[in-house]
């Protein structure tokens, strides 16, 4: 048989579990930074920006392709994913 663990144990695997899902905020919190900011460049960059995934389906193209093929960004991934 298993023994039951003490409260004191219990405490400190509360706290453990609480330090990682601060760690994993923090995380999330810098992944939509770094999401933003190569965001931003894409879009504002004059040169013409497409990405792919491994199967070549297009991912993420910038204003500037927006601008040459008419085509919104939105709307292309919306069609993508159907």
């Amino acid at each position: 048989m298993t023994r039951k663990p003490t409260y004191k144990e219990l405490e400190q695997r509360i706290r453990v579990l609480e330090e990682e899902c601060v760690k994993g905020k923090h995380t999330a919190e810098g992944l939509v930074k770094e999401r933003d900011f190569t965001s931003a460049i894409l879009d504002t960059a004059g040169a013409l920006v497409v990405v792919l995934d491994r199967e070549g389906r297009i991912t993420r193209f910038n204003r500037a392709c927006e601008q040459v093929t008419g085509y919104s960004a939105a709307a292309e991934m919306k069609r993508i994913e159907k």
